[in-house]
């Protein structure tokens, strides 16, 4: 008997076994064959503005893979100045990238002019 472990990459889930056995442990009596099935996870990013403007996200997706870099930048409406990101994107530099790691999130600040 053979006892299998599959173990995933990150942003990566295993969903089992097919062949001829579709369970971790396989006792051998000839030649047999095992597909380890991963899928790739989906995550998800959130984009809020904070303020009169817009943030745009490229590539701008429902869903995005561990590892993809998406590029944020935000446009700030007449009489308003873009002030920085929070969230999982920070700071006051744009246009920001960030890599997928995770469902995120992040807020685009502005604020009015005086």
């Amino acid at each position: 008997m053979v006892v299998l472990e599959a173990t995933a990459d990150a942003g990566w889930t295993f969903t089992g076994f097919s062949g001829d056995t579709t369970t971790n442990s396989i006792t051998i009596d000839a030649n047999e064959v095992v597909t380890a099935t991963f899928t790739q996870n989906e995550y998800t990013l959130t984009i809020n503005t904070v303020g009169d403007g817009s943030v745009a996200k490229s590539p701008d997706k429902a869903t995005y893979h561990y590892g993809e870099e998406v590029t944020l930048e935000a446009t700030a409406d007449a009489d308003w100045t873009f002030i920085g990101f929070s969230g999982d994107a920070e700071g006051t530099r744009q246009p920001v990238t960030i890599t997928i790691d995770d469902s995120m999130s992040s807020d685009g600040h502005l604020t009015q002019n005086e």
